[in-house]
């Protein structure tokens, strides 16, 4: 019922028998030709024109494009793996049959249809795994376990499933797929362990496809509360809702882990070389950054529980060398609880000619330790561009 439906453009024909010898009589036949689904950009939620470019730097094939202010898929190097649904924070990426709507709707389900029983053990199998699931976990098949995030493996438990395994193909995946998910149950396990759950190992693993012993159905753990409406694997801020959802469970008050796979992560402004110029909050895809006057101040914001340490607010920062601005992935308690808050406030500068804001005090000393106190640096400083001309 979530199957949102397919478009021409999400298919591509497949020879099924690539890699096989083939007979002159066998050309005369029909073409054993498969489809396989691909993904598309939803022009209409996606922000590449703002600067986000995260699914192109996660494809692991080199499928995805960013055009000018816009996102293109190839077809023919695409091998449909979903990597680029996972960390889409618009879902932007439509993917049918394996969109983030189905595979949540599979997901909620399942809470919803073994609420009442004495476990839940949960598998995220990719379609090309060797081994079938255990006996008594439920599956839910992905396309490659790329597409499994940190955030999904932290919500499902944060919604009532007692133990997560993510089943894939290991070395054979031609998305490389593995040691990236190894360090996302890494994460999970490690975050867990924080919170004094001894048995974090056991909640959350990846399945060595080589190993074909099933496991056993792992006891009744969580008592998280199962949601009431559909539950959300995917898009900005479900991470962060997950991680104060398991803290409250576990009863923590406080909480810091710096790690390589953290889905979350913290910005730090050093008010000394920042000169509140807002390029950061403009390329920010999440809105964790925003820009905004107050009463005569430029006012940079961030807010933790939105960011997902995507990096590009650190990319485009003019002043980046001089160290205004720094990114780390990490969890911390209190920022996540804290909300958006202002990390820097400067003077606004107003043009003496039409009275408009055109820049910060800061930024206009920047400037103008560059070009020196001249006539030049003069008029920067009082005029706005469009009157500088005039």
């Amino acid at each position: 019922m979530a199957f949102p439906g397919s478009l021409p453009e999400n298919t591509k024909a497949v020879w099924s028998r690539s890699g096989q010898r083939l007979s002159r009589r066998a050309l005369f036949t029909l073409p054993p030709v498969s489809y396989v689904t691909t993904p598309t950009i939803d022009v209409g939620l996606c922000t590449a024109a703002e600067g986000c470019d995260q699914c192109v730097g996660a494809c692991p094939h080199g499928a995805l494009k960013k055009d000018a202010d816009a996102i293109s898929v190839s077809r023919e190097e695409c091998v449909g793996c979903g990597a680029c649904v996972s960390v889409c924070p618009q879902r932007a990426v439509e993917f049918p049959g394996w969109s983030p709507d189905e595979l949540e709707a599979q997901v909620s389900d399942i809470l919803e249809a073994r609420s009442d029983l004495g476990a839940l053990p949960l598998a995220f199998v990719c379609r090309n795994a060797p081994r079938a699931t255990p006996n008594g976990w439920l599956s839910v098949t992905v396309p490659c376990v790329s597409m499994v995030s940190t955030g999904a493996i932290l919500t499902a438990l944060a919604y009532g499933v007692d133990s997560v395994e993510v089943s894939g193909c290991a070395d054979a995946c031609p998305s490389k797929a593995y040691e990236t998910l190894r360090g996302r149950v890494d994460f999970c396990q490690e975050l867990l362990q924080s919170l004094g759950d001894a048995s974090a190992s056991e909640r959350v693993c990846l399945t060595d496809p080589d190993q074909g012993a099933p496991k056993p159905i792992p006891p009744r753990r969580s008592g998280m509360e199962t949601p009431d409406g559909p539950l959300r694997l995917f898009g900005r801020g479900i991470s962060s809702v997950a991680i104060k959802r398991l803290v409250d469970h576990y009863g923590v008050e406080d909480l810091t882990l710096d790690h390589l796979e953290s889905p979350v992560g913290l910005v730090d402004i050093d008010d000394r070389a920042c000169t509140g110029c807002g390029t950061c909050a403009g390329a920010c895809p999440t809105d964790a950054l925003s820009f905004e006057g107050r009463q005569g101040q430029a006012t940079l914001l961030f807010d933790a529980s939105m960011c997902t340490a995507c990096g590009q607010c650190e990319s485009v920062c003019p002043e980046r060398s001089e160290g205004a601005i720094s990114l780390s992935r990490a969890v911390d308690l209190h920022r996540l609880r804290q909300g958006s808050h202002v990390v820097f406030q400067g003077d606004e500068l107003r043009c003496e000619r039409c009275g408009s804001v055109f820049a910060t005090t800061a930024m206009m000393e920047r400037i103008t330790s560059i070009l020196g106190d001249g006539p030049t640096s003069q008029l920067l400083v009082r005029r706005c561009p469009e009157c500088r001309v005039l």
